[in-house]
């Protein structure tokens, strides 16, 4: 009865092309909110972005940030990484994700409810 049974493990590890593919998006989610942010920093004077409120606009460029970096640690895996780095991308993914999150979501509510207090105050 030997070598009857063969245990066939599956580990779903990422293969590269996910991980090509997931650098490849973090890169630009992280690139558009990092340059986004700088042309709202660097046109705040201008009457349009004025009025868009460039405090929020930057807040929000931040969020989108800090959320789109969830995405690299979503790419390790212990096929090319230590266990410890495992555990710790394991823990960072959702810490940047809500952190992320809030802070988006945190702008766009607190600058939906300046717009609502000008209107309603006219």
């Amino acid at each position: 009865l030997r070598n009857v049974y063969t245990v066939e493990i599956k580990k779903n590890q990422l293969e590269s092309e996910i991980i090509a593919y997931g650098y490849t998006i973090a890169a630009l989610v992280l690139g558009t909110a990092l340059l986004c942010g700088l042309w709202t920093y660097k046109n705040r004077r201008m009457a349009v972005i004025r009025a868009s409120q460039p405090f929020f606009l930057i807040l929000i460029a931040a969020g989108v940030f800090v959320f789109g970096a969830s995405i690299i640690p979503m790419s390790i895996d212990d096929s090319r990484h230590t266990v410890e780095a495992c555990n710790k991308a394991c823990m960072a993914v959702p810490w940047l994700a809500f952190m992320g999150w809030s802070i988006l979501f945190a702008a766009l509510y607190s600058k939906i409810k300046r717009v609502n207090i000008v209107i309603h105050n006219v």
